[in-house]
């Protein structure tokens, strides 16, 4: 708030109004994660993107503005589905990462969403798309912490094609982010399509449990 009031120069009203209405909307996405976890209820997708509308885009669109008001500008040509594509890139492939990448696992713990109980989008895929099979569901209510479990929880996830799901889904929102900015009359965008290609376009396909105990 300090730093955005600096550069706000005669637009802190709306520097102030804008930071508590961001402020307001992270909270309320952390809150539905933490509520549907504590009420051991998996979300359905529409209720993952409002939680990552807040969680997520809180965030970027915090650093957008301080930008706008480095630069000067009271407008901006981002979008609002284009915060929403980002935001929900963003969370989607930490979702990802955690649960299926043995480099991930090497800076945190390996599954550690599991060790939480938090309901990320490939664990949303697997409890919705297999309603009768509650493997996954009593695992995140026991939130073990054991590699054994975690390697059943995540195979069942492959098997229920919850990675490959996600994968798609991720390919869709990058062409998304790509056309909506290819539209805002700035043409191509090279730096951010050579961002979402190094972030995307080497996700691992092949789930490898070695150096994750």
């Amino acid at each position: 708030m300090q730093n955005l009031l600096c550069y706000a120069e005669n637009r802190k009203d709306i520097a102030v109004d804008d930071f508590i209405t961001l402020g307001i909307r992270f909270f309320t996405g952390q809150g539905m994660e933490i509520y549907f976890r504590d009420i051991q209820q998996c979300p359905t997708f529409d209720d993952y993107k409002v939680q990552v509308l807040g969680k997520s885009n809180a965030v970027l669109k915090w650093g957008v503005q301080m930008l706008e008001f480095c630069a000067k500008k009271e407008n901006t040509n981002f979008s609002e589905d284009l915060y929403t594509k980002i935001g929900l890139v963003l969370q989607i492939y930490d979702d990802y990462l955690n649960l299926h990448s043995a480099k991930y696992a090497t800076v945190r713990v390996f599954c550690d969403d599991l060790d939480e109980g938090k309901f990320t989008f490939p664990m949303i895929h697997g409890i919705q798309s297999h309603p009768n099979d509650h493997r996954l569901l009593d695992m995140l209510k026991r939130r073990p912490l054991d590699m054994e479990s975690k390697k059943l929880f995540v195979d069942i996830l492959e098997s229920f094609g919850s990675f490959e799901y996600t994968r798609r889904e991720l390919e869709k929102l990058k062409i998304g982010i790509l056309t909506d900015a290819d539209s805002m009359n700035m043409g191509k965008n090279p730096y951010l399509e050579r961002i979402l290609e190094d972030v995307l376009g080497n996700l691992e396909t092949e789930i490898y449990y070695d150096g994750c105990d």
